[in-house]
């Protein structure tokens, strides 16, 4: 294992800013990758995640403040010059990618929130972190924090489904593993979050040569398989066994014999919490061609990606703007394929193509994808190089390549199947990770002694940026969320205090939309506090204004009740029929005045003639969303 490393004490009358320093990059990093598995609000579910990108975000400032520190007495960045040509690629890649991103932003600002820098600041934060030389000592402190955040997760999962103890109040659980949500809010969001913590606990296990460590990482491990088994999750099983698999063939003639009972371990992981039923399930499903099933409709998404693609192969739709086009490149991707899509949970709207790769391409354009898997395509070369000639081992106190090279590896194979960039908990440990393997690679040199104060005031810009950012954007959701509930709790009130609740709702909402105005589902709720009110005209525009960022059957179904309500109530049947053939739950919520069964008649003769050409329905006045 690394060796860790001790914090030197500060001479009289020396500056305090190396100590400094020396104690906000660690903690910053414990911060931002371990304590967001332990916050928990229950307002609403996207409150919930931001919270979590909120607090990387807080941690990851910490740890650019302590690098800011650190640089006032000497560089804490290895010089260019001495990395590897990996090294070096992997890097020119990720900032001409990043470049494309901005470019894409600026194109797409009608649909682009700002405030989704956030979520891309933070981990480049963690990667800067992993290069430098403070954050590269901390890894043991870092990953062990990140192996008890895990273990604790996975023994919460496996309690609460298979115990019935600690379950989380308001969870709904359509199947059993929906039980599984730990403190993080989603059995799939779990389950990506325990890969990371779970290939450490392997590699320590597989390292350590006391039996007290022996039984101390066998019983981690073991809780954060019983953890994954819970959750059902079949894309962060398979990251896990990829990555333990690649490991053990670089070592095979050491490694063969934890690399047995690791799979045996899995095995009985997935065989006694319902994880391996699950997967005979959908290889039983592939094997007869049902691979919309098998995937859980991820075909939806895929072909949507591809829509948008196709439509803005050079720059794509937007960093962070995938849920905003979804709905015109989903309905273009069914007359394509001349068939009406359907989520099995009732569910209409993807924020992602459940692939990273595609998500990418669709969001930045090809180009961007491309430098990204470059990217992450050189630092592997470069870690695998190093892995098969045993360089990196030998460095006294540095994360072995290998280590790392498992890491990117279960990241991989995870973007493959689902979301892990869009992910607090499981982005955070990979951007550590790739910064701490651009480091690997790097030739010795004498250590830079002078100081480096434009990379202290870069710095310090950088994590105020973070810090602001991020308050600003979890603000604004909490806004919301308080809003929502409001909202909601105006059904039980009547005459003055209705009107009070609502009151009160629509300027929590005004708030947060003064903050994150391209929030669509705010202005959402904000049209909808203007409905309670009949004020039509303002409810209208509200909903509109919704509409123009991101369209959802949810906002076309209450445009229709504003227009009935209105004077042109003829033309609310065009935002019904939109609102059903989105999202068919919303068919049961008609109002009395709609016929119902025409209206559900019409959209079976739309699916009908899909196959012959014919078109998905559109909205009246030209309000139709384009791609």
């Amino acid at each position: 294992m690394p060796r860790k490393p001790s914090f030197r004490a500060v001479a009289p009358g020396a500056t305090m800013a190396p100590a400094l320093g020396e104690l906000f990059v660690p903690l910053g990093l414990v911060f931002s990758l371990a304590l967001s598995f332990f916050l928990w609000l229950a307002d609403s579910p996207e409150q919930l995640r931001d919270c979590k990108v909120a607090l990387q975000a807080l941690g990851a400032s910490a740890a650019l403040f302590g690098l800011a520190l650190a640089a006032r007495r000497r560089n804490p960045f290895p010089r260019w010059r001495t990395l590897s040509p990996f090294a070096r690629t992997g890097l020119a890649a990720l900032g001409s990618a990043l470049a494309l991103a901005l470019v894409s932003a600026f194109v797409n600002t009608s649909r682009v929130d700002p405030l989704t820098a956030v979520a891309v600041l933070a981990p480049l934060a963690l990667v800067a972190a992993g290069t430098s030389s403070p954050g590269a000592a901390a890894a043991p402190r870092v990953f062990g924090a990140l192996m008890i955040a895990g273990a604790a997760t996975g023994l919460l999962a496996a309690a609460q489904r298979f115990l019935g103890i600690l379950r989380i109040i308001g969870i709904e659980a359509p199947e059993p593993r929906f039980r599984a949500v730990a403190l993080i809010g989603n059995p799939g969001d779990v389950g990506a979050a325990l890969v990371a913590p779970t290939l450490l606990l392997w590699l320590s296990l597989a390292s350590a040569r006391s039996v007290r460590a022996r039984l101390l990482f066998g019983t981690g491990l073991l809780s954060t398989l019983v953890g994954l088994g819970a959750t059902e999750s079949i894309a962060p099983l398979g990251a896990v066994a990829a990555a333990v698999l690649i490991h053990t063939l670089l070592d095979l003639r050491r490694r063969w014999l934890p690399f047995v009972g690791t799979a045996l371990l899995l095995v009985a992981a997935a065989v006694g919490t319902g994880a391996g039923r699950r997967i005979l399930t959908k290889a039983e499903q592939l094997r007869s061609g049902k691979v919309a099933r098998a995937s859980t409709q991820r075909d939806i998404g895929f072909l949507s990606a591809l829509e948008m693609i196709r439509a803005r192969p050079l720059l794509g739709v937007g960093p962070g703007a995938f849920e905003n086009a979804f709905v015109p490149a989903r309905l273009r991707a069914e007359e394509r394929a001349g068939r009406r899509f359907h989520h099995d949970s009732g569910l209409a709207h993807f924020e992602n193509a459940h692939n990273e790769p595609l998500t990418l391409a669709a969001e930045n354009g090809l180009p961007a994808a491309a430098l990204s898997l470059l990217l992450l395509g050189a630092v592997a070369a470069g870690l695998l190089g190093a892995s098969l000639k045993k360089t990196g081992e030998d460095r006294a106190g540095e994360v072995p390549p290998d280590t790392l090279l498992a890491l990117l590896t279960s990241f991989a194979v995870l973007s493959l199947a689902s979301f892990p960039l869009r992910l607090a908990l499981s982005v955070g440990p990979a951007a550590y990770a790739l910064g701490l393997a651009v480091r690997a690679g790097r030739r010795p040199a004498e250590e830079e002694k002078l100081a480096a104060p434009r990379i202290a005031a870069a710095l310090g810009l950088a994590a105020t940026l973070l810090l602001g950012t991020s308050a600003v954007r979890i603000a604004a959701v909490s806004l919301q969320a308080d809003g929502e509930l409001r909202l909601q709790a105006t059904s039980v009130f009547r005459g003055a205090a209705r009107s009070d609740m609502n009151d009160s709702a629509r300027r929590q909402i005004r708030r947060a939309l003064a903050l994150r105005p391209m929030s669509p589902t705010a202005w959402l709720a904000l049209g909808s506090t203007y409905r309670i009110d009949e004020d039509w005209e303002n409810a209208f525009l509200a909903y509109a204004r919704s509409l123009s960022i991101e369209e959802r059957g949810e906002t076309d179904f209450n445009l229709g009740l504003v227009v009935l309500a209105g004077k042109q109530p003829e033309k609310s049947v065009a935002f019904f029929l939109r609102g059903v053939w989105l999202l068919p739950a919303l068919a049961e919520m008609l109002p009395p005045a709609v016929d119902r069964a025409a209206l559900v008649r019409s959209i079976d003769e739309a699916a009908a003639a899909l196959p012959k050409g014919g078109r998905t329905p559109d909205l009246p006045d030209g309000l139709t969303p384009k791609l």
